[in-house]
């Protein structure tokens, strides 16, 4: 799916006035993927702008005495106070509003994204000329003020790995697997930069697998969890519901590991704090991160990532016809560029081929959920690619994501309140 990677890249060099206008093009030629990543990279812009910059929280010495750990905590607080007072400001002048509108439109796009046919995808985006018409006009003036010239940071996973919106819906149906409980309150948090890239693509398979009530946010890696809803994390702790932290292949974990140690000092117990990533090891066999250890992550291995499990098939000689064959029009090759996963993956113990490396290191599932056959996770929405290169035999046949399959479409529903 060259057009995929090639949407990818593009959001760097735009700012968000750029951006603004490459969504509604991209719309209006009913290219979802590159309306998606403008879209993203937009609310990447807004949350960093409107949560202000990150910082390191302090932290408390295992053998501090009680007065050391009540003064941290009352630091803590002051610290999560100031942070909230700064948001409500930017808020009311005029970001908030602009935050909610471009989040929603990115979770709804993210549904389009996972639409495997082409004319359903079609309608799903002429659907949204509505919700677009506001931006034809160009960025609002608040927005313009607060985003100035600020560019994304692009996912090196979607723009350079070759990850592909199948391993985000292979993703959703590992956590269905251990989670089959469709009435359990997921709340996705995308751990930016990247995970803004990956959380709406993963909160749409979850709905696409019919779990009814998905929040979608993004969070940065230090500093004060949403603290433009401070009530959602502790509303959704006190119901019991999940939280999964979504983020690109991570080297140490250290990232993810400081969101899940904050959700549990929020109240969050670890077996609902849940990683969810992409991962560069070769297989399942790879040690956990030490910075995860204590959490139930879900991950897919690189050898099971998309553009891997292609490769496979076509050095076994399992390939279908290239795309375009049989068409009229000429096989689309893969850009060499893409790197294969597998090739970034460190050096570590590897498994047996044909392995799943699809994880689910799960010790033990939520309370209230149980764990077993999962259901199904919904099937590739990805159009198939095909290598031109013979010595390579990299094949267009397209697998299933790890799990089992599921309903072709993904439901492009208007974007619900909760869903955010």
């Amino acid at each position: 799916m060259p057009e995929f990677t090639a949407a990818a890249r593009s959001v760097s060099d735009a700012d968000a006035s750029a951006l603004v206008q490459r969504l509604l093009d991209a719309a209006d030629r009913g290219e979802a993927a590159a309306a998606y990543f403008a879209a993203a990279a937009l609310a990447q812009l807004t949350a960093d702008r409107l949560q202000g910059a990150g910082s390191q929280l302090l932290r408390i010495p295992a053998d501090a005495s009680f007065p050391v750990r009540a003064g941290v905590r009352a630091v803590r607080i002051g610290h999560e106070r100031l942070a909230r007072s700064a948001v409500l400001l930017r808020g009311r002048l005029g970001l908030e509003d602009w935050h909610v509108t471009i989040r929603d439109l990115t979770n709804v796009l993210a549904e389009a994204v996972l639409i495997k046919d082409y004319d359903d995808r079609a309608m799903a985006l002429i659907a949204l000329k509505g919700a677009l018409a506001p931006l034809r006009a160009g960025l609002p003036s608040a927005p313009a003020r607060w985003l100035g010239s600020a560019r994304p940071t692009p996912s090196p996973s979607f723009a350079r790995l070759g990850l592909r919106p199948a391993d985000c819906v292979a993703l959703a149906g590992r956590f269905a697997q251990a989670h089959p409980d469709r009435d359990r309150v997921l709340l996705v948090l995308g751990v930016r930069p990247e995970g803004c890239f990956l959380a709406p693509l993963i909160a749409a398979a979850l709905t696409a697998l019919d779990y009814r009530h998905v929040v979608c946010r993004s969070v940065r890696t230090d500093g004060a969890l949403l603290p433009e809803e401070p009530r959602l994390v502790e509303s959704v702790r006190r119901i019991g519901g999940v939280a999964l932290l979504c983020a690109g292949p991570p080297s140490s974990g250290a990232a993810l590991g400081r969101v899940a140690a904050r959700l549990v000092s929020t109240g969050f117990a670890t077996e609902r704090v849940l990683p969810v990533y992409p991962s560069l090891a070769r297989s399942d066999a790879a040690p956990v991160l030490a910075a995860l250890r204590a959490f139930p992550a879900v991950v897919l291995s690189a050898e099971e990532w998309q553009r891997a499990r292609r490769n496979r098939r076509g050095s076994d000689g399992d390939a279908s016809p290239p795309a375009g064959a049989g068409t009229g029009r000429p096989a689309q090759p893969v850009e060499a560029a893409e790197a294969d996963p597998t090739s970034q993956a460190p050096a570590g113990p590897s498994s047996a081929p044909g392995s799943s490396g699809a994880r689910v290191s799960t010790a033990q599932a939520p309370a209230g959920s149980s764990s077993g056959p999962g259901s199904p996770a919904a099937s590739t929405p990805a159009a198939s690619t095909s290598a031109a290169s013979s010595s390579e035999a990299h094949s267009s046949a397209e697998p299933s994501p790890a799990g089992p399959s599921s309903t072709a479409h993904a439901p492009t529903p208007p974007p619900a309140a909760e869903r955010g």
